[in-house]
């Protein structure tokens, strides 16, 4: 192996080796204008740009490589590239841009924009900044995404509406398996053991799921430079005011370019005490939450493998408030403007809590082939166990404990033909079975699918178009036990999704997308059979077995202008769903041997979902940004002329950032002042919900971000509900018994070793 090696490396001595030329231009995405002064590295070269934005590089060889990019005000980026031609690249920085905007990579010859979705990405340099270990945290300024709250620590991402199934998260090109069905089971995974986190939107999604009209969340494990390095990260931070937390973080990773191999390590611990409303505390709201993986990576020739373990553990109090042991106390709760239980602030986590344990093991292939089409392989094991503890029981006595073990799947043959042309083919397989212990909640069950899918591809000078179809199928069993006997049911589904999406240039400031699929929903095992007190959620629900598959048709035109300082991008969308199932209020109580609680029940209609994202960014100067977007939803249960129950309210938001290249011993500073009003919920049913919704609010946020000179460190503050006002949020399902948080201040500092 080493003779090999050294071989390889005295070939590139000689002039018959192909070497080529790579140039490239650094634009601002806002202006259009040139970027000088730009830092551009490529197989370990370095070059600036000139006053024209200009970089050349000289005898590149061919191959894979990795760019990387830098400039004052803008996040460092890569990109992989496979160069076998000279080549000319125009890379558009978001300068000056919200901070969590991407480099978008033009690639081209025609200089076309390479992908067709309406995506969003979060660089793992963000999230290191930030040090983001919820899912809330990291995608917080991602544009239309919401999120479904149970306290402060469980947030579960929503797009128009729209979550758990019908919004995916992809992990080792697999779907992240869990007890998600709950509206307190936010994905179990860690952002800071994450490369880049992105949303995307569009018939790309139908790879993964067929299930996603919304969208889809994809955590990738991050890459490595091409060059030889050792690097270790740092994290540190805290909150103070309404929430005292403390959390750290380590990142070690190296890369050898001899051998191709790159090992990258990261652990997080997060330990949280009570958090308080501006007039009271939150009692039993603490939670610890802990995080580690490992990725080994081996790149050589045409061929890289990888191996990925992920540990994610939450334990998160529930609020001792939402457990009322009589129905006159339930009653009195609700029309309380302070929790009937409090409690001194305190570290401790008393029940009721939950604890939650999710480990990931992924293998990875991806093979070049002869004709530079790729194929893609991939496995992966899944174990979610996740135990609730009763404010009744004693010790170590577990109320409902579920265990779900799944093996995946996924083979992906990747093909780019007659020049504008390419083509996907794949296979998703699932393997997958549930075990509860303690009390009935949902059954026992064991669960198959498959799924083969193509997606084909478009590129042509002014436009891209993807299609992409895609057939599952699934058998799932369920046993339970029936006065004293085992009860077993076995379903079948088999159903398609299909999609097709894209964007012309209309002129060179504005541009067209489009998207318009079909897609499916089977019912869940707890949508089917749930039946009993849901602990976390602090509620009884219902299921119903005669739920049948759900089918969705979406539409979304969005279009994107951008001129000068001006960044206009409108989002209008319609989706269409027979037989939606969703969880209901019923308006009743009900008392138990563990206390009196709200009763919720699963049902499905015809629905019509309709609305309008948009986002206006102008540069006031060229360090400054005012930013007003907004998310507007409406959703009707059409076939028996009703609102439906949790939709978002309204929302508007009003951004004013500014960046500094240095002031004092600090530079790359970047502050930004955040201000949104959410409007009252007014298309729900009174009748049916227990309480009636809050009141629309105005809270007011501060963000900066700076680095020290001359030192690897850098800083982030995080200031939220900055007027510390008093609020109730329809999406926490909390609101019926208290307040949000108060004014919390999050502060993390990272210092990198190279």
């Amino acid at each position: 192996m080493r003779n090999l090696i050294l071989g390889c490396l005295l070939l590139l001595a000689f002039p018959g080796f192909s070497q080529f030329t790579v140039t490239g231009t650094v634009v601002d995405s806002a202006t259009n204008e040139a970027l000088s002064g730009a830092s551009v590295i490529l197989h370990q070269k370095h070059a600036s740009t000139n006053k024209s934005g200009n970089f050349t590089f000289n005898e590149i060889p061919e191959g894979r490589a990795v760019i990387l990019v830098s400039h004052v005000g803008c996040s460092d980026l890569s990109f992989p590239l496979y160069i076998s031609s000279d080549t000319h690249l125009t890379l558009v920085l978001s300068h000056h841009i919200h901070v969590f905007d991407e480099v978008i990579l033009y690639a081209h010859s025609d200089e076309l924009e390479p992908d067709i979705r309406l995506s969003q990405k979060i660089s793992s340099k963000k999230i290191d900044q930030i040090g983001a270990i919820l899912i809330s945290d990291a995608l917080q300024d991602v544009g239309g995404v919401r999120f479904l709250k149970t306290g402060n620590t469980i947030g579960k991402p929503m797009i128009h509406g729209l979550h758990s199934t019908r919004l995916p998260v992809i992990i080792g090109n697999n779907t992240l398996e869990s007890q998600q069905w709950g509206i307190e089971h936010a994905p179990e995974i860690n952002p800071f053991t994450s490369g880049s986190i992105t949303v995307i939107k569009g018939a790309g999604s139908l790879i993964y799921s067929g299930s996603a009209p919304a969208g889809m969340l994809l955590f990738e494990t991050g890459g490595f430079d091409d060059s030889a390095y050792s690097r270790v990260l740092f994290m540190g931070g805290g909150s103070l005011f309404h929430a005292n937390s403390g959390r750290l973080g380590l990142k070690l990773e190296n890369y050898n370019p001899l051998t191709g191999v790159g090992n990258r390590l990261t652990f997080t611990a997060d330990m949280n005490g009570d958090v308080a409303s501006p007039n009271y505390n939150l009692g039993n709201t603490a939670s610890r939450q802990y995080g580690a993986s490992y990725n080994l990576a081996w790149s050589q020739d045409f061929l890289d493998l990888s191996i990925d373990a992920n540990y994610f553990f939450q334990s998160p109090g529930i609020l001792k408030a939402s457990h009322i042991g009589n129905l006159s106390d339930l009653k009195r709760a609700y029309e309380s403007d302070t929790p009937l239980i409090n409690r001194e602030f305190t570290f401790e986590i008393d029940r009721p809590f939950q604890r939650i344990q999710h480990g990931v093991l992924h293998a990875g292939m991806a093979l070049e082939m002869q004709d530079s089409s790729m194929l893609f392989a991939d496995y992966q094991f899944q174990m979610n166990h996740r135990q609730e503890f009763d404010v009744h029981d004693e010790g170590d006595e577990v109320a409902l404990q579920l265990s779900l073990f799944t093996h995946q799947f996924h083979i992906r043959y990747d093909q780019h033909f007659r020049e504008h042309w390419r083509q996907q083919i794949g296979v998703n397989m699932q393997g997958q079975g549930n075990i509860y212990r303690g009390s009935y909640f949902i059954p026992n069950y064991l669960r198959i699918e498959a799924a083969p899918y193509y997606s084909l591809t478009y590129e042509g000078k002014k436009s891209l178009i993807e299609a992409a179809l895609r057939y599952d199928i699934q058998q799932f069993e369920t046993f339970r036990n029936e006065n004293g006997q085992t009860k077993t049911d076995t379903f079948n589904y088999g159903d398609y999704a299909a999609a097709i999406s894209g964007w012309t240039i209309i002129n060179e400031d504005l541009k067209l997308h489009f998207s318009m699929g079909t897609y499916f929903k089977f019912p869940e095992v707890n949508e089917l059979f749930s039946d009993g007190l849901h602990h976390a959620s602090a509620a009884i629900e219902i299921g119903n077995k005669s739920l049948k598959t759900e089918r969705s048709y979406v539409l979304t035109v969005p279009v994107l202008y951008s001129h000068n300082r001006w960044k206009i991008l409108i989002e209008p969308y319609a989706r269409y769903f027979n037989n939606y199932i969703y969880l209901n209020p019923t308006g009743k109580s009900q008392l138990s041997i563990r206390g009196a609680f709200p009763v919720f029940e699963y049902t499905q209609t015809d629905v019509f979902f309709r609305g309008t994202d948009f986002d206006i960014k102008y540069h006031l100067l060229s360090n400054t940004l005012i930013e007003l977007s907004g998310e507007l939803i409406f959703a009707d249960d059409i076939e028996n002329n009703l609102h439906i129950y949790g939709i978002p309210a309204n929302k508007l938001n009003l951004i004013i950032g500014q960046t500094r290249a240095q002031f004092s011993s600090l530079e790359n500073i970047r502050m930004q002042l955040e201000s949104s009003y959410v409007f009252e919920q007014k298309r729900v049913e009174l009748q049916s919900d227990f309480v009636p919704p809050p009141e629309g609010y105005f809270i007011m946020g501060l963000r900066i971000d700076a680095e020290q000179k001359n030192i690897p460190m850098s800083y982030s503050l995080r200031i939220s509900n900055l007027l510390n006002a008093t609020y109730r949020d329809y999406l926490n399902r909390y609101r019926y018994f208290s307040d949000e948080a108060g004014r919390i201040l999050n502060f993390t500092i990272n210092y990198r070793i190279k």
